[in-house]
């Protein structure tokens, strides 16, 4: 009786055995095909907070440009005083950054263009997922130049 439990042991873990080792392989060829590339499964998109909406966005190797289209969502006009971008990468994104908007009134969208960004230099090549992290420091007309603030947003683009 111990033999027959035994051989059925056996029999369930060479055959589940076998279907774990298909399994694996058929993992490892789609791996080595290059469909399990996380960043090719990432939808593009662009979220900031709330008070600040992303309208539209692109990043071109063409020209080496990150354009944003914004809209104020805050409730006020506002003032922008600086813009950063920065990246996961080892090397540190640099653009020349838009003239900051002053006076920005409500529900208005403004577009921004950060050129001569040295995207090749960060890896980011045509058809590649780039994602970023902007930040927009500013302060409210009403309240003045004390009452600074600062929102922050990410973009998952590819690059066009």
């Amino acid at each position: 009786m111990g033999k027959k439990r035994g051989q059925a042991a056996l029999e369930f873990l060479i055959t589940y055995g076998w279907a774990l080792i298909i399994i694996l392989v058929v993992i490892a060829a789609i791996a080595y095909i290059g469909d399990l590339n996380p960043k090719k499964i990432i939808p593009d998109r662009c979220v900031f907070s709330p008070e600040i909406e992303c309208v539209a966005y692109a990043l071109s190797s063409a020209d080496n440009t990150l354009k944003l289209k914004l809209k104020n969502n805050l409730g006020g006009m506002i003032t922008v005083t600086s813009f950063e971008l920065s990246s996961e990468g080892s090397t540190s994104i640099s653009c020349t950054n838009p003239s900051n908007p002053t006076n920005w009134k409500v529900e208005d969208t403004i577009d921004l263009t950060f050129s001569n960004c040295n995207l090749e230099a960060m890896g980011f090549t045509k058809g590649e997922t780039a994602k970023l992290s902007v930040t927009i420091n500013f302060y409210p007309f009403k309240g003045g130049s004390s009452y600074r603030r600062s929102v922050q947003g990410e973009l998952i683009t590819k690059v066009s």
